[in-house]
């Protein structure tokens, strides 16, 4: 026995370490492994954006191959841009705010192509673009971070750009991320804020400076299908590994009309709460700001030419008529892609990677010019009286 394990000690684990190194220096130098930013959960306003002094900037790399690099850096206020963030606003200069998930974070582009970037080169030094971005982030977090905003960076207009698994992800029992604000719904439909748990700071975190397993988790994403996720009282979410109710996982961009009877029982759980979220947005900046929710279109759909098959765009029906009734203002993208793909027959997403491309971005950003140049500000007495305390019940 006691040679077993010597041959083991003095000829196995050599081996292993000389392979690690070389699949660290693979993955270092030849086939670079994605390089992410560290989270990091402020507890005083329960919000999730990066640590900077982890790792400043580095590229986010997609394939097997690690093909394409994306640029991404952390500023001091924690987010994913070129620029540095102001608290305190210059005179005449009108201060956007541009919140959402992942499609905002942007790692899959470069930040100085993403469409806050591109909005604030294009708009000129009379108005700032703060992009405020985090991957997973749900419709309701969007809520909780836009207080984080307004009470930091005080913007003229939140931009809250919305995409499909937004809705079902805002629900409790759909959630996965307890780090995010959620809303419960009771057999009353009673509804009820759930604010965020901070989200414990993930051990071994020195492991992330290893290339082999940057590239085993983001390139391959091979650890992510073994990971079960829980609450946590320690409770599986509803939908198994992914977190997501089987008929809102991301490819629900698919869906078709076989699907209808799957998507039926959650619309009425997705207007409650989409009415209740757009609701406390207007209730919250009213007078103050204005609120453009932003919609993204079902792009592989378009590229099919088979939209009127989706039943997954019903969620667009249901923000746009929330924002009918509380005033807001509703930008969907669905006209724009639709028109701009029969034109120029350019996808507006990598075909690596499901989020918008650098193309994607810039007609984007060129959309929301267009529609801030052409329509003016809402009239104040259209919008709800705002309320100085939000609830967070």
């Amino acid at each position: 026995m006691k040679n077993i394990l010597k041959n083991f000690f003095f000829a196995t684990v050599p081996t292993l370490l000389v392979l690690f190194i070389l699949l660290e220096l693979v993955f270092r130098f030849i086939i670079p492994a994605a390089e992410s930013p560290w989270g990091l959960y402020d507890q005083e306003y329960n919000v999730l954006k990066f640590d900077q002094s982890f790792q400043k900037d580095g590229y986010y790399t997609l394939g097997n191959l690690g093909q394409e690099a994306y640029f991404w850096s952390i500023n001091k206020a924690g987010w994913n841009s070129p620029f540095e963030y102001e608290t305190a606003k210059k005179e005449g200069t009108t201060r956007i705010a541009v919140i959402g998930d992942s499609y905002i974070e942007s790692l899959m582009v470069n930040n100085s192509d993403h469409y806050p970037t591109v909005l604030k080169n294009k708009l000129g030094d009379k108005h700032e673009v703060y992009a405020f971005g985090i991957s997973g982030a749900p419709l309701s977090q969007y809520l909780q971070m836009s207080r984080y905003v307004n009470q930091q960076f005080d913007p003229d207009i939140l931009l809250v750009n919305v995409v499909y698994n937004d809705f079902s992800m805002s629900i409790d029992r759909y959630g996965e991320r307890y780090y995010y604000l959620r809303i419960n719904i009771d057999d009353t439909s009673n509804i009820k804020e759930i604010k965020p748990v901070p989200r414990v700071e993930r051990k071994f975190r020195s492991l992330k400076k290893s290339a082999f397993l940057r590239y085993f988790v983001n390139n391959k994403k091979g650890l992510r299908n073994f990971l079960k996720r829980k609450k946590p009282d320690g409770t599986e979410i509803l939908a198994g590994n992914t977190g997501y109710p089987p008929q809102f996982k991301l490819n629900s961009l698919h869906y078709g009309p076989a699907d209808k009877e799957i998507l039926a029982p959650i619309w009425s759980e997705v207007e409650t709460v989409t009415d209740y979220l757009v609701g406390k947005f207007m209730a919250e900046n009213k007078n103050t700001r204005r609120v453009i929710f932003i919609m993204d279109g079902p792009r592989y759909n378009i590229y099919n030419d088979n939209i009127h098959e989706n039943q997954i765009v019903k969620v667009e029906e249901i923000l746009k008529a929330a924002c009918e009734k509380h005033h807001a203002e509703y930008l969907p993208l669905t006209p724009l892609f639709i028109e701009n793909y029969e034109k120029n027959g350019k996808r507006f997403d990598n075909e690596l990677d499901m989020h918008w491309n650098d193309y994607g971005h810039q007609l984007i950003a060129d959309h929301i010019i267009n529609y801030l140049n052409s329509d003016p500000e809402p009239s104040v007495n259209e919008r709800p009286q705002a309320t100085n305390n939000p609830s967070t019940n």
